[in-house]
């Protein structure tokens, strides 16, 4: 078996290839959480290849923002595959559309500014899916009961 982890907390940035990768290598990838996680990449967000009909994949309550490549790719389906409760700079099911860098306090697409706390006004504020909670923020603050969505906890 490979996988069974929780992928959560992490700030991603300025990816020459994707933000986030997941693929099969000595085995079949089962059992994989990834949540609460804040992805900011010049090309593809996440990409997810062994996620098809695979038991227990779950993509939740992630910030996922691209600078023209795709937020979210499952090249070969996602069958299965829980996708909630997540903001990306695209429209798919699962998601709600994010405003873009100004969601931030202070990010570029280079990796140069990489304060990804969020403001009052982005859409992952009040946006995540409480099936997914997660008590910490990646700056070990407690989260609130309003559900936020990425590594940040709303100011």
């Amino acid at each position: 078996m490979q996988g069974e982890a929780i992928v959560r907390n992490n700030l991603l940035m300025a990816a020459k290839g994707s933000g986030f990768a997941s693929t099969d290598h000595q085995g079949k990838t089962t059992r994989l959480t990834c949540v609460h996680n804040t992805i900011v990449s010049r090309r593809r967000g996440a990409n997810l290849s062994s996620w098809n009909d695979r038991e227990g994949m779950v993509f939740a309550n992630n910030v996922v923002y691209t600078d023209g490549g795709d937020a979210l790719r499952f090249p070969r389906g996602a069958k299965g595959v829980i996708v909630s409760g997540n903001v990306v700079s695209g429209v798919l099911e699962g998601f709600i559309l994010g405003s873009g860098l100004s969601d931030f306090a202070d990010v570029s697409w280079d990796g140069q500014k990489r304060d990804a706390s969020l403001r009052p006004h982005s859409p992952a504020v009040g946006f995540a899916d409480r099936r997914f909670p997660v008590a910490l923020d990646i700056m070990g603050r407690k989260r609130s009961s309003s559900p936020t969505a990425g590594a940040f906890q709303a100011p």
